[in-house]
C-alpha cells in the first residue's frame, strides 16, 4: 500500500514539474500555436483522468495552470469553475464564471452558474443584480 502511494506521489510530482515547465514556456511564448494547442490538450486529458479518479484537487491544479498560461481557453476556465463549484469553492467559481461572462455576455449558462455560485457564497444581493 505504501509503495502504491509513493508511486502515485511520484507521478503527481513529475506531472507538476512538467506543468511548471509547460506554463513557463507558454508564458515566454516559445511555442507555436499548434504546439500550444496540442500541449494544452495533453494536460486537459490528464485533468479529466484525475476527475474520473475523483482526484479533484489535482485536476484543479492542472486547470489553474492551463488557464494562467492560456487565458483564452474558455473551455478549461469553465471546467475549472465547475470543479470549484463541486468542491464548494463558490467564491473562486463565481470569479471564474464572471471572467467567462465578460468574454461572452450572451452566454446564459455562464450567467446561471455565476448566479448559483454567488447564492451559494451568500452573496445574494450580487446574484439578484444579475437576474
Amino acid at each position: 500500500m505504501a509503495h502504491s502511494k509513493l508511486s502515485f506521489l511520484l507521478v503527481v510530482l513529475i506531472l507538476l514539474i512538467a506543468a511548471s515547465a509547460f506554463t513557463a514556456r507558454l508564458e515566454a511564448q516559445e511555442v507555436s500555436a499548434e504546439e500550444k494547442r496540442a500541449t494544452v490538450q495533453e494536460f486537459v486529458k490528464k485533468a479529466q483522468e484525475f476527475v474520473h479518479q475523483n482526484k479533484i484537487a489535482e485536476a484543479i491544479d492542472i486547470y489553474e495552470r492551463i488557464t494562467k498560461a492560456v487565458p483564452e481557453d474558455f473551455e478549461s476556465q469553465a471546467e475549472l469553475a465547475k470543479l470549484y463549484t463541486r468542491t464548494n469553492q463558490h467564491e473562486k467559481a463565481a470569479q471564474t464564471w464572471r471572467k467567462l461572462l465578460e468574454a461572452a455576455p450572451e452566454n446564459t449558462a455562464y450567467q446561471d452558474a455565476l448566479v448559483n455560485n454567488l447564492q451559494a457564497a451568500d452573496k445574494v444581493d450580487e446574484a439578484i443584480e444579475l437576474v
